[in-house]
């Protein structure tokens, strides 16, 4: 049997958690019958942490390897605050480790354009969808 949903806890809005984007690698890859993930991680250094992971030669290894097809990430109330190249840099970033992904469901207007620089990257065009159907978690 393997995995086709995984919901980590209950996102935190105070940017407390220890875990990093660094986990969601190996969850796409040993994960590989991944439909719904829900989870959270530290935004703090996010832009950082994407650049660091993609020069990690374990991380490199990883990419190799068949992943998941997970088309939508909840991430539910993580705060994140970015620039237009932090965007570019998370949604390129998330494209990367989960290369089926369509949305990254959060609130937020951060979330929303990352959300939006997902559709750019992958051609997949959620539109406003994502942005009148807020993710709860129960």
């Amino acid at each position: 049997m393997r995995l086709e949903s995984l919901f980590f806890g209950y996102p935190c809005r105070d940017n407390t958690c220890p875990t990093t984007v660094a986990c969601l690698l190996p969850i796409s890859v040993y994960c590989v019958k991944l439909k719904a993930l829900r989870i959270h991680f530290s935004t703090v250094d996010v832009v950082e942490d994407f650049k660091s992971i993609s020069e990690d030669p374990h991380f490199r290894e990883l990419r190799s390897l068949p992943r998941c097809t997970l088309a939508g990430l909840g991430v539910g109330e993580i705060p994140l605050v970015l620039d237009e190249s932090g965007v570019e840099t998370v949604a390129k970033g998330m494209v990367d480790i989960f290369p089926s992904l369509q949305s990254c469901r959060g609130f937020g207007g951060t979330w929303f354009e990352v959300s939006r620089r997902i559709e750019e990257c992958t051609g997949n065009a959620v539109g406003e969808y994502y942005l009148t159907l807020p993710l709860r978690f129960t």
